[in-house]
């Protein structure tokens, strides 16, 4: 703005629309102090929301999907306009100067700021509908199994057969002393490490989201690798803090889980949710169960990287022993997932033992269920469950 200041833009846009001619400098400062003043206060009324969404969630659902929330592209944008706009008039409000004649004001400058305000109005009102929005349990709910559901797809897509017997004895073990959840390998730098070598097979004996402790084995090799090679490759290695749902779907399973335990809580008591938890938690198991649990294999030029997966019968049984301890004395739960787990039944699957798995967890629904449940009427539709 201060360089086409510099050719007189503010004459020639006065000399098309007289209207924006500006008289003072005075009036100039004003409308400028006015935009400022205004806009940091939309600022901190934005934050203050932003906040808010982020204490309701915790509290009312699970701290696990604070990250998803905070990581919101559209809501980091609108916060980083309304920064830019504040950034930009008070750059102008110091260019103009009291006393300025009147052709030398930054006229089309300030028309700018004028510009700039009105599209910060308009997002104030989009960030308002999208954070009452991303606060509803439906919308969260959705965007949780979205993302898992992606996932899955990219990794259904994406199967190759896996002929390579893993538990070779002869394989060399490789502990690691780093800490945090796995989060995968740069596949680039495992090519270059071992560019010099034939025929290298790796398989990462951690999967994805799974907490990693000092001197646990993390992956093993059918190739020697040097002590320097070892650190080498160790540093390829990903750990975080916390998880994605976006790298590793098992998440998906435990938030959708954890929504459904909070909803059954005394403080909340929300069977509705947990209904409708449990609806997408089939969808998401009804795609599972087209996955093997065998490693996934990824090709890295010549070479072979499998990755452990978490098994079927790991997420359903942990999932299923959270909502059995909060749910099997509420009768219309229990009806659900006798429903999720005979659905699942009828759907085609990767493995054989995937219906032994939920035929067991069947077994033990009924026998909590039944143990729990105090009315005899309700006890009597449980068992009418099992025998049609």
């Amino acid at each position: 703005m201060f360089y086409a200041e510099s050719f007189q833009i503010s004459a020639y846009v006065v000399d098309i629309i007289p209207q924006l001619e500006i008289k003072d400098s005075d009036t100039a400062q004003t409308l400028l102090s006015t935009i400022i003043g205004g806009l940091i206060s939309l600022m901190v009324f934005s934050f203050s929301m932003v906040m808010v969404v982020l204490n309701q969630a915790s509290s009312n659902f699970s701290p696990r999907l604070l990250p998803g929330l905070i990581s919101n592209k559209n809501h980091q944008y609108v916060l980083g306009i309304y920064l830019a706009t504040i950034i930009y008039c008070i750059l102008i409000f110091i260019s103009v100067e009291s006393g300025e004649k009147e052709n030398m004001l930054p006229i089309f400058s300030i028309l700018v700021a004028i510009i700039f305000t009105v599209w910060c109005l308009g997002l104030f009102i989009y960030f308002i509908h999208s954070i009452s929005q991303s606060i509803q349990v439906n919308n969260i709910v959705r965007t949780i199994y979205t993302t898992a559901c992606n996932r899955l797809s990219i990794l259904l897509d994406d199967k190759e057969p896996n002929p390579v017997q893993h538990n070779n004895i002869s394989w060399h073990h490789f502990t690691t002393e780093s800490v945090g959840y796995y989060a995968g390998i740069n596949k680039r730098s495992f090519s270059r490490i071992f560019k010099d070598k034939e025929d290298v097979q790796l398989y990462v004996t951690v999967y994805k989201g799974q907490f990693v402790k000092p001197g646990v084995e993390v992956f093993k090799t059918n190739v020697t690798l040097t002590e320097a090679e070892q650190k080498e490759f160790t540093s390829c290695l990903t750990f975080t803090d916390g998880e994605i749902v976006e790298e590793n779907y098992a998440l998906a399973f435990k938030q959708l889980t954890e929504i459904a335990v909070k909803a059954m809580s005394p403080g909340i008591n929300d069977p509705g949710t947990a209904i409708l938890c449990i609806d997408y938690l089939s969808l998401l198991l009804r795609l599972r169960m087209r996955l093997t649990d065998d490693p996934l294999l990824e090709k890295c030029g010549n070479h072979m990287l499998y990755n452990e997966v978490v098994s079927f019968k790991n997420i359903l049984s942990v999932m299923l022993l959270e909502l059995r301890r909060y749910c099997t004395e509420d009768t219309a739960l229990v009806i659900k997932l006798i429903h999720m787990l005979q659905y699942l039944m009828q759907q085609p699957k990767a493995c054989p033992s995937y219906h032994e798995t939920i035929k067991t967890e069947l077994a033990i629904l009924k026998a909590d269920a039944l143990n729990n449940i105090t009315s005899e009427n309700d006890r009597n539709t449980v068992r009418a469950l099992f025998t049609n």
